[in-house]
């Protein structure tokens, strides 16, 4: 009886913990993580001459959902809800060849939490608060890394 009464206690705050958990552990194993299809030196090497002719926008202007970096680049960013417990959502960006339609580089990234992020703030669930996955940070950063060598 005791027991019963105390596993209730525990799941009316944490329910949702384990499938959250859970959920998200499969999704990040499954689909999450950074690629490169092209490095800028094959591109290069595909085009000659293109790049040194490429000037970067001071303020990349938005189009097609993605931000135009110069003539030939574009920095795509999408987000979307993907599991309907709490707010996980998935993160996807790259950098397109806008010319050829060609992706170049790819991240992609889970996170969840209580209520929606915004401005770091991500509910008072603080135990579902996952904002990347293994490794996430780590692959944003190289993506960033990425996509600023791709502005030349």
């Amino acid at each position: 009886m005791g027991l019963g009464a105390a596993l209730v206690m525990y799941l009316i705050p944490f329910w949702d913990w384990i499938p959250t958990g859970v959920v998200h552990q499969y999704y990040c194993a499954k689909d999450a993580g950074f690629w490169v299809y092209k490095t800028l030196d094959q591109w290069k090497a595909e085009n000659p001459g293109v790049a040194e002719t490429l000037v970067a926008n001071k303020k990349p202007a938005v189009a097609r959902n993605a931000y135009v970096l110069n003539q030939r680049f574009d920095w795509a960013i999408k987000q979307e809800r993907y599991f309907p417990l709490n707010y996980m959502m998935r993160e996807e960006q790259q950098v397109v060849d806008s010319k050829t339609g060609e992706i170049l580089a790819r991240y992609v990234n889970y996170s969840a939490s209580h209520e929606r992020r915004q401005a770091e703030y991500a509910g008072w669930k603080f135990w579902l608060d996952r904002p990347y996955c293994n490794g996430g940070a780590m692959n944003k950063a190289k993506f960033y890394i990425s996509q600023m060598t791709q502005k030349t």
